[in-house]
């Protein structure tokens, strides 16, 4: 199934609202996935990659790259249920064909 700007845009909002509540829990000292400073590097590579979304400016194939991936498999719990789906997302992503980005 093709993944579409439409797509990506759904996907990256749910997970924005996900990471900013994980933020505001371990603010708040309550433990889960990632710390404030990872969680802060997401929310702001998954806003980066919503604006683009939206302005229709997606980087070339060869060009995208989620740096938060590696944050993701290198430092947290593989049962991570977010971890799963940043990477899942950052995945389809980065293969996007890339005509799914032409509006």
């Amino acid at each position: 199934m093709r993944f579409s700007v439409d797509d990506l845009v759904k996907e990256v909002s749910l997970l924005i609202v996900e990471v900013e509540r994980e933020l505001t829990e371990r603010k708040l000292g309550i433990p889960g996935d990632g710390t404030v400073t990872q969680l802060q590097f997401i929310g702001q590579e998954l806003n980066t990659i919503l604006r683009n979304a939206k302005l229709n400016k997606i980087p070339r194939k060869e060009e995208r790259h989620v740096a938060f991936a590696r944050l993701v498999v290198d430092e947290w719990d593989v049962r991570s249920s977010l971890g799963r789906r940043l990477s899942a997302l950052a995945n389809r992503y980065e293969r996007m064909k890339s005509d799914a980005y032409t509006i």
